[in-house]
């Protein structure tokens, strides 16, 4: 079966699977909130962003919730 019309929608489909993935989605999301958060809350998620590979990571992301 050949769907040359999918082409386009699956690409970008794609590009949404590997930016979501990524990690990137996080980072633009609190760049275009941080106006709206309070400090503590902004510090907590730049913390987390930028120590996103360190073994507690997780743990601090759970303190928020």
């Amino acid at each position: 079966m050949h769907l040359p019309h999918l082409i386009g929608p699956m690409r970008h489909y794609l590009w949404i699977l590997k930016t979501t993935h990524s990690g990137a989605d996080l980072d633009t999301s609190l760049e275009m909130a941080k106006g709206s958060l309070d400090g503590g809350l902004q510090w907590t998620l730049y913390d987390i962003l930028n120590n996103r590979s360190a073994p507690l990571s997780m743990s601090c992301i759970s303190s928020i919730w």
